[in-house]
C-alpha cells in the first residue's frame, strides 16, 4: 500500500525554489547590466570606424538573447510558484480521494 506521506509534494520546497530562482533571475540582471554597460564603455572609447558599428550590433544582439532567456527564467520562477500555489490548493483533496480507494490484494 502506498503511504500518503510517499505521494506529497512539500509546497515550501517549490516555493523555496521558486525564490531561489528569482534571486538567480535579479542576480543574473544585475550582473548582465554591469557587462552591458562596461561593454558600453568599451566602444565608446574604440576609436570609431567599421570596428565600432560591428561592436554595437554584437551588442544588440547579445542583448536580445538576454532579454529572452531573462525572460525564460522569469517564467519559470513563475510557473514553480503556480504550481506550489495549485499544488498546495489540491494536496489534501487529492490525499483524501487516494486514501479512499479499497486496496485489492492478489495472491
Amino acid at each position: 500500500m502506498i503511504a500518503m506521506d510517499e505521494l506529497r509534494v512539500d509546497p515550501i520546497e517549490l516555493r523555496m525554489t521558486s525564490d531561489h530562482l528569482g534571486v538567480a533571475a535579479d542576480d543574473h540582471a544585475m550582473e548582465t547590466a554591469r557587462h552591458r554597460e562596461d561593454f558600453a564603455d568599451g566602444v565608446a572609447r574604440w576609436r570609431g570606424g567599421a570596428s565600432s558599428s560591428v561592436l554595437r550590433d554584437v551588442a544588440e544582439r547579445w542583448e536580445t538573447r538576454h532579454a529572452q532567456r531573462q525572460l525564460g527564467v522569469n517564467n519559470l520562477g513563475q510557473n514553480v510558484t503556480t504550481a506550489a500555489q495549485r499544488y498546495a490548493a489540491t494536496d489534501d483533496e487529492s490525499g483524501k480521494s487516494i486514501g479512499s480507494v479499497p486496496v485489492i490484494w492478489s495472491i
